[in-house]
């Protein structure tokens, strides 16, 4: 399917849906190594959902989000079961309340400053 956007030069530009995305940066690609270790010790600790304790963790919530440096601060992490997982993003605010998301930008510091 096509989409169509008006420029100055033509009045009707076709636009492929569904391209591939770009691949990640070299950097950021690294941080996702380091994730996948990150992420099995992390499951490994905690084999329970930390919500309702009652069903086996797959999923990695990140309480305050995966921007830079917070992909793989473990400090933020919370191991739940794929149904809390989707509860959590699903209720934003009783998530809030109840400390499953974090408002990064005026909770936390910034971890990709030095100090």
């Amino acid at each position: 399917m096509y989409l169509t956007r008006k420029t100055p030069l033509r009045s009707k530009t076709p636009l492929k849906r569904g391209g591939r995305l770009r691949g990640a940066s070299p950097k950021r690609a690294k941080q996702y190594r380091e994730y996948d270790k990150v992420k099995g010790a992390y499951l490994a600790l905690h084999p329970q959902c930390e919500r309702c304790k009652n069903k086996k963790s797959t999923d990695i919530h990140h309480k305050a989000g995966r921007v830079g440096q917070w992909l793989c601060k473990y400090e933020y992490f919370a191991a739940l079961c794929r149904e809390c997982h989707d509860w959590v993003h699903a209720n934003g605010r009783d998530a809030r309340k109840l400390g499953w998301i974090i408002d990064i930008v005026h909770a936390l510091p910034n971890p990709d400053q030095e100090p």
